[in-house]
């Protein structure tokens, strides 16, 4: 009967292939199952990833928050992973993990990051320009935890972050977008629309070309620059950075830092009505500045 026909395409599509879940995922956590039935109070795993691993470490989170529901303590579980990783990686990371990826990561790293330690450091293969760190959405809804990404990532980084301190090298458009919490530092280029809708946290941009201050949306809070303490509270979150990726960026800024911290501003706060750049601005002497047009 034709009622009975197979009408899937017999035909292996070369882009597509369904996978369960990653191979990644259940080794790690089956790593760390072992080693903790075991007595080992500390362990480090390395794995390679590809791009069909998505969502790697949260099912060993899942785990770790049902045998410790307020985590593990810094240091326990080390990760090591190599190669380009799917979308989510470290996604809902849970405290006590910390994961490094030498390679490339895709969309929604650290979604949802609760307590983990992310760190990437891409492989650079063009000449010049910064190396590919991450995708879209990363670090959304996050309530917790570091990223230290060596490079740019794109679109709405730190979206909805409430908790979570980030240094990254540069975002697309929608940067930081209804942020209520946590820090966010952009050692790069930004897109439009930055800040929009955010009413907490705080965001450190370097701006030495007056290029990202202009980027702000309407609904932005203010930004100034930054007054003693908080420059010594950048210095050590861009050495922290420095000291996870060895960022070649982060060494040069830090290396002429007297210089670079004049390039900073910082937003943080509910924002007014709009974006009034000149009262924002007060005390920086740049005549030719002039306010964003609706």
């Amino acid at each position: 009967s034709r009622l009975l026909v197979d009408t899937r395409s017999r035909q292996i599509h070369p882009g597509f292939k369904e996978v369960e879940r990653s191979a990644v995922g259940d080794a790690l956590l089956a790593d760390w199952v072992a080693s903790a039935d075991a007595g080992v109070e500390q362990v480090e795993i390395a794995y390679p990833v590809t791009n069909r691993d998505r969502t790697v470490g949260t099912r060993l989170s899942g785990e770790v928050i049902a045998r410790h529901p307020d985590g593990l303590p810094e240091g326990t579980i080390r990760i090591r992973l190599a190669g380009t990783s799917g979308q989510s990686l470290g996604a809902f990371l849970a405290p006590g993990i910390s994961m490094r990826l030498d390679g490339t990561a895709n969309d929604y790293v650290g979604k949802g990051l609760g307590g983990g330690t992310i760190t990437i450091v891409p492989k650079l293969r063009e000449p010049v320009g910064p190396a590919h760190g991450g995708g879209n959405a990363v670090l959304y809804g996050a309530t917790g935890g570091k990223l230290f990404i060596a490079g740019p990532v794109g679109q709405r980084f730190a979206v909805r972050n409430s908790g979570a301190v980030a240094v990254v090298e540069g975002c697309s458009d929608h940067g930081c977008e209804y942020m209520t919490g946590g820090t966010a530092v952009v050692l790069g280029s930004t897109g439009r629309n930055l800040a929009a809708g955010m009413t907490g946290g705080t965001l450190f941009m370097w701006d030495p070309d007056w290029v990202a201050i202009r980027s702000l949306a309407d609904t932005a809070p203010f930004a100034r620059r930054l007054v003693e303490a908080e420059r010594t509270r950048l210095h050590a979150l861009i050495d922290e950075h420095l000291q996870e990726t060895g960022s070649l960026r982060a060494a040069q800024i830090l290396k002429t830092w007297d210089r670079e911290s004049e390039n900073f501003w910082i937003l943080e706060g509910a924002a007014g009505p709009s974006q009034d750049l000149e009262a924002g601005h007060e005390g920086v002497d740049d005549p030719e500045l002039e306010p964003i047009d609706a």
